[in-house]
């Protein structure tokens, strides 16, 4: 996959991604799987994507930057 811009990535595609992996896994992703996933230049950007996730419903961070603690509110 070549690398992604942060707008062309859609919120709910990550939501999606974020509640697969945790019903699979027994946690959230963390941002260097995001990374990897989507596409993203940094873990940063990967993290500005769930900051986005975050803003517009899809879920709620409940930890500190970078961590994997979340909840998916809607896929």
């Amino acid at each position: 996959m070549s690398r992604a811009d942060l707008a062309t990535v859609s919120s709910a595609a990550i939501a999606k991604f974020v509640a697969q992996w945790q019903a699979e896994n027994g946690c959230v992703p963390s941002a260097q799987r995001i990374k990897e996933r989507f596409g993203f230049s940094s873990r940063a950007a990967a993290w500005k994507a769930l900051q986005r996730c975050e803003r517009e419903g899809y879920i709620r961070i409940t930890g500190e930057k970078y961590s994997r603690r979340a909840e998916v509110l809607k896929v």
